[in-house]
């Protein structure tokens, strides 16, 4: 099998609660599988995040900017821009992140 490809019963799970997919030298890729969560912390991370909602809804807080997004929508949080979130109620969200999430929280 080439390291190229990640099969599903390897995927681990995150330290923030996501499951870690993919992972390139400049992109990585990550969801968060029927997640809930209160409030978080205003928060400013060193990478892009780039994200798409397959389903639920969360609410995002971009740069003071509050937005509701349900299933089929999808956000851009630029490296080092303040944001934070909610999610009422379970959703799924896809996440690819440059460079990569897992190098920056490690």
């Amino acid at each position: 099998m080439s390291n190229n490809v990640l099969k599903g019963e390897n995927i681990a799970p995150g330290p923030l609660g996501d499951l870690q997919l993919a992972q390139g030298e400049s992109v990585g890729l990550r969801i968060w599988r029927d997640y809930t969560v209160d409030e978080k912390a205003e928060r400013t991370r060193p990478y892009e995040i780039v994200g798409y909602v397959v389903k639920g809804e969360i609410t995002v807080v971009i740069d003071g900017h509050p937005a509701e997004l349900v299933e089929g929508d999808s956000f851009v949080i630029p490296p080092n821009t303040s944001h934070t979130f909610s999610i009422p109620i379970r959703a799924t969200v896809i996440e690819a992140t440059a460079p990569p999430a897992s190098q920056e929280l490690a």
